[in-house]
């Protein structure tokens, strides 16, 4: 896997699933909002093949791409990993998965990740990670 972000990335509690950086008029306004707490942080990774077809603003992602987003204060760690045409057409394919306890994985069509990702721009892929290296 490679730290597509090499510092952590800071997104608000309230935010935190939407696997995507806030911009700093959002990070001041959850700050007014929610004091000066209101802010966590996660590290995102992908794999080789992501990584590549993120940093070149590709259409669709690889099949076997795998992208992981790191919460640094709640140790929870979600993602997605991009499966074969037919898995779930209708959300680009992708199989999504989230643990705080590696005994205790979640993973497949997860009903709050499709629904949210759904909204993003690249291949149901948020953030410009790529950007803030």
């Amino acid at each position: 896997m490679r730290a597509v972000t090499t510092q952590p990335v800071d997104v608000d509690p309230g935010l935190l699933g939407l696997c995507r950086w806030l911009s700093p008029k959002e990070i001041e306004e959850a700050k007014k909002k929610n004091g000066p707490h209101a802010i966590s942080q996660i590290k995102i990774y992908m794999d080789e093949s992501g990584a590549e077809a993120f940093k070149r603003a590709a259409k669709a992602f690889p099949v076997g791409s795998v992208i992981v987003k790191e919460k640094q204060s709640e140790n929870g760690v979600g993602g997605m990993i991009k499966r074969a045409p037919g898995y779930d057409l209708d959300h680009g394919d992708w199989e999504f998965f989230y643990f705080e306890d590696p005994a205790k994985i979640e993973s497949g069509k997860i009903a709050s990740c499709v629904n949210c990702h759904d909204s993003a721009r690249q291949d149901h892929v948020f953030g410009d990670w790529a950007k803030k290296k």
